[in-house]
């Protein structure tokens, strides 16, 4: 007889006796919001070794937390079984990743553009004068 059944059970007991007390919406959110991070976080350290700096958190985490709040609120709207979370926030961490990589560049210019900045990231240079001109009555 194979030990390969009774191992397999061992192994898998102490993770039964530790999610039996959790409340199943509760563990499958929590495996959902894991699924967002991973995929996030692959993403970023593929970025950071294309770009060969290290982003800092300021610029990765609020899009990570917006697909939280996607992935959470389907989820939770849902209840979803802890395999369909795991592969809804994988999803949706995902599909964040691929919309920033096709229009990642194209949503910082036009946020530029809205901010009145050129794309290249300068202050265009009327626009830096009539701020110099605001500087100096506010002094006065």
């Amino acid at each position: 007889m194979s030990r390969l059944p009774f191992a397999a059970v061992m192994a898998s007991a102490p993770v039964t006796a530790a999610t039996a007390g959790i409340e199943q919406a509760a563990l499958s959110l929590s495996i959902g919001m894991v699924g967002v991070v991973l995929a996030r976080t692959i993403f970023v350290v593929r970025e950071n070794a294309r770009l060969k700096r290290v982003q800092p958190r300021s610029e990765t985490l609020p899009l990570t937390l917006a697909a939280m709040l996607i992935a959470g609120a389907i989820i939770w709207d849902r209840q979803l079984g802890i395999s369909m979370a795991a592969f809804t926030g994988l999803g949706v961490g995902w599909v964040a990743v691929l919309l920033l990589d096709i229009l990642g560049q194209r949503v910082a210019n036009v946020l530029r553009a809205i901010l009145g900045m050129d794309p290249s990231g300068g202050v265009p240079t009327d626009m830096t004068d009539r701020l110099r001109n605001i500087d100096e009555r506010d002094k006065n």
